[in-house]
């Protein structure tokens, strides 16, 4: 059973993704307290499933949630109840995110934390797109889809670093050489198109990348976004090819229903109940909930077909859990997934201002029916996020380029990232009446306000071709200057005077406050026509890498399969790892600095790689994250079948090690989950554990280790001593040896 829903500032769901169990719970649920309309003469109960029950069963928790962290500043991270069934938090820019499901909660808070990542992709500061936009919600869903496809199957996507395909320098040089001979054509026939990035991919792993001088540089999780954009978008093209036939509703009996009363009510004295195990191995009696019997196997977690819409959809089951279209399935299967999306009501009304359709306007754009164009936020090297466009096109089989052009102004997306987090904090504030933090919030959006002022003054104006013409841009500022001027002496008033009264004024004037910063918002940033700008400068960009990529095409397929094996025989470097390293059985090396990794590649055509190693290597990272949360970062453990290893250590650019004097255990809690798609880890490590030195001069380094179980702990030191200090013959860049401990 797994579910995520997203809540707004009035408890209203703006996006919902669940799969069948779970809606057979939540039916069960609403039978029993009237909700839904039915009878037990053994026939299904045929009421329907909507937000408004959805939104009614979880309004006490999410309440309880606001007021836990508006009036204590103490909200839930997570709640464990007794029949295994766990719920996560978290929060965005006021919007409350919430995951249900039955997987170990540390699974479960990583994978919510990667939508509230996906959201600040593909909407920014302003989550309400996923109502407004289904286009957007689509597409959350189905990347959700692809990054749990990923991280079960990638070892890049598991430990969150870029896998660079190994190839000789003739094919590196060549691929390069097209990139730049593109770049260069785009650069003299679209002088608008100059800030852009040219990338391919082939499969999920990195190939070849070039900027043009003027473009701000990729951050490493911009190219695992992207990534798992491609391989997402490539995975949809893939299953529209399949028929689409319709499938049967699932209703839940008469037999459901009375075994849920019989299990909830009808406990005897003597009756004892088991809770579930948490990951210590303790039991949870922290909170308790109703033990619900289930009779068939736990359904897969698709994808909404069209969301958000106010009808339920059917949707088709596929490989890897996405949805286009529907196929047929019995009434008894657990794969189908309903979506019941919220009708917009008048807390969720389409901004009257914005007189345009995003999603009918995506549909129209686009330079070809063969490139994937979308309007993305990437990070970058700097805070925020800023607006760019991202063209996917197909090379040749398993090979995509992808030409990522910076547009709108960074200053202004910044400055309104700013102003959305100040306003959620200043909400917050003033129902606490912390009147110091209030002036520190109403610093914090004066300066976003100046940033987005100073942005849209120093920005060019925008082509006709844009969804909104330079005069909407122009009267959207115009408005928010007007309503920031009235707010803004509001709030300078009850900072003076502490009048209760202000308050009042200034909560009736933001909601029209939040409308004006989201027009300016969809006029600077969500520039759709420029989807289709210089359309012929493009697909000659493209025919260009087409044609210097064309003859390795082939080669590049079966080499991403096979990147690098430790049981290969085609390189020398590969046999000296083979006879240097008796016992190793697999490793994973990451250089935390470029957040490259360096492994060998897992053959899953084999069942005995799928239920032997490929199990203990995706335990091992999680138990070494979990104990790195801990602060250990040097541990050694083993089963009855392998011994395992990992460590984390520090060097200088000589390659010097560098010892950390206190390691700030006390802290990681507050660091985002170890990784670096959902904030960098191992960045904020740095600063904490060297605060005299810059970040830039300090390298940090991870290795994980399995080996046979009869290798001895001496043995497994030494060769990962050997093995951090060589492992540069694979990946090309030379490093001093080190001793990892």
């Amino acid at each position: 059973m797994r579910c995520i829903l997203v809540f707004d500032h009035l408890n209203d769901i703006l996006y919902s993704k669940y799969d069948n169990k779970f809606s057979k719970h939540v039916k069960k649920l609403a039978y029993r307290q009237g909700l839904i309309p039915g009878d037990l003469d053994g026939s299904s109960i045929k009421g329907k499933l909507s937000s408004n029950i959805i939104i009614q069963l979880f309004s006490p928790i999410v309440t309880s949630q606001r007021l836990m962290g508006c009036q204590f500043g103490n909200s839930y991270i997570s709640v464990q109840c007794q029949d295994g069934t766990n719920m996560v938090f978290d929060e965005y820019m006021g919007y409350l995110f919430i995951h249900i499901g039955m997987e170990d909660v540390m699974l479960m808070k990583r994978t919510l934390s990667i939508c509230v990542v996906l959201v600040q992709h593909l909407c920014g500061p302003d989550v309400s797109l996923l109502k407004h936009d289904k286009e957007v919600s689509q597409l959350l869903s189905k990347l959700l889809d692809g990054w749990r496809h990923l991280r079960d199957s990638d070892q890049a996507f598991l430990v969150e670093a870029v896998e660079q395909l190994g190839v000789n320098g003739e094919i590196a040089g060549s691929s390069l050489n097209a990139l730049r001979g593109a770049a260069d054509r785009l650069r003299t026939t679209a002088p608008d198109s100059s800030r852009v990035h040219f990338l391919l991919f082939v499969n999920s792993k990195f190939l070849s990348l070039y900027s043009s001088r003027s473009a701000k540089d990729l951050a490493a999780s911009d190219i695992l976004f992207l990534s798992l954009l491609t391989n997402t978008m490539n995975q949809t093209q893939a299953k529209d090819s399949l028929s689409d036939d319709e499938c049967s509703e699932v209703d839940v009996t008469a037999d459901d229903i009375q075994n849920h009363i019989r299990n909830t009510y009808e406990y005897s004295k003597d009756e004892k109940s088991y809770p579930a195990p948490s990951r210590d191995g303790h039991s949870n009696h922290d909170v308790t909930h109703t033990v619900i019997a289930e009779d068939s196997s736990e359904g897969e977690f698709y994808s909404p077909p069209d969301s958000p819409s106010n009808v339920r959809r059917r949707v088709k089951k596929t490989v890897s859990g996405g949805s286009d279209g529907e196929q047929g399935t019995d009434k008894e299967a657990e794969s189908e997934e309903i979506f019941d999306e919220p009708v917009l009501g008048h807390s969720g009304e389409q901004n009257s201002r914005i007189g345009y359709d995003l999603s009918v306007l995506r549909r129209e754009q686009g330079i070809s029916s063969e490139v994937h164009s979308h309007l993305m936020l990437l990070r970058g090297g700097g805070p925020g996020f800023t607006p760019h466009i991202v063209h996917i096109a197909r090379v040749c089989e398993d090979v995509h380029l992808l030409l990522i052009i910076e547009t709108g102004s960074g200053a202004v997306a910044n400055g309104l990232h700013e102003a959305f987090a100040a306003l959620t904090s200043l909400q917050s504030l003033q129902l606490q009446r912390d009147v110091a933090g209030v002036r520190v919030a109403f610093d914090s959006l004066e300066t976003g306000i100046k940033h987005i002022f100073d942005g849209v003054r120093r920005s060019k104006p925008k082509s006709k071709s844009a969804t909104m013409s330079a005069f909407d841009l122009e009267s959207c500022v115009l408005r928010l200057r007007s309503c920031w001027e009235f707010i803004r002496k509001k709030y300078l008033e009850y900072l003076r005077t502490r009048e209760p009264d202000c308050i009042l004024r200034i909560e009736s004037s933001t909601p029209a406050f939040s409308d004006a910063l989201r027009e300016v918002f969809k006029a600077g940033c969500l520039e759709i026509g420029l989807l289709s700008r210089d359309k012929e400068a493009l697909l000659s960009a493209v025919e260009t890498v087409r044609e210097g990529m064309a003859p390795f095409g082939d080669f590049l397929k079966v080499k991403a399969l096979r990147n690098f094996t430790l049981g290969s025989r085609a390189s020398l470097t590969i046999n000296k790892y083979l006879e240097e390293f008796p016992g190793l059985v697999h490793f994973i090396y990451v250089d935390r600095s470029t957040h490259r990794v360096t492994t060998p590649s897992l053959d899953f055509s084999s069942q005995e790689t799928i239920t032997l190693t490929k199990k203990k290597i995706w335990a091992m990272v999680d138990f070494s994250r979990e104990h790195l949360t801990e602060g250990h970062v040097a541990i050694m453990w083993k089963d009855n079948t392998f011994n395992y290893a990992y460590f984390l250590w520090f060097e200088d650019t000589n390659g010097s090690p560098l010892k950390v004097k206190v390691f700030p255990s006390s802290l990681l809690k507050q660091f985002p989950i170890p990784g670096v798609l959902c904030g960098d880890f191992y960045q904020k490590l740095i600063e904490e554990c060297f605060p005299k030195i810059p970040a830039s001069k300090v390298q940090c380094y991870e290795l994980f280790c399995i080996h046979l179980g009869l290798a001895t702990a001496s043995c497994v030191l030494e060769h990962s001593r050997r093995l951090a200090a060589t492992v540069w013959e694979v990946t090309g860049t030379s490093n001093n040896p080190i001793d990892v401990l």
